[in-house]
């Protein structure tokens, strides 16, 4: 994402220091992320059920100063 996004660290420490409350509000959910494991996967199950031709993707997600909902990424696999 940083990359992606040209994020820089004086970006991510400001979004931090400028919103705790908001850091706060999310630490609990993001610990308990895991459990949503398996209905995600099975909300792709049912995606792959509507497009047959659904190509297997690693999926992240990462939360940062707020400047993008979202962003793909095109042959990831090789870039790491």
């Amino acid at each position: 994402m940083f990359e992606a996004r040209n994020y820089t660290p004086k970006e991510c420490v400001n979004a931090i220091n400028t919103y705790p409350k908001f850091w706060n509000s999310i630490k609990k959910k993001t610990l308990e992320s895991k459990k949503y494991n398996l209905k995600i996967r099975e909300g792709i199950a049912n995606f792959k059920e509507l497009y047959s031709n659904l190509k297997p993707a690693t999926l992240y997600y990462t939360i940062v100063v707020f400047k993008s909902a979202g962003t793909g990424f095109d042959n990831l696999a090789n870039k790491m």
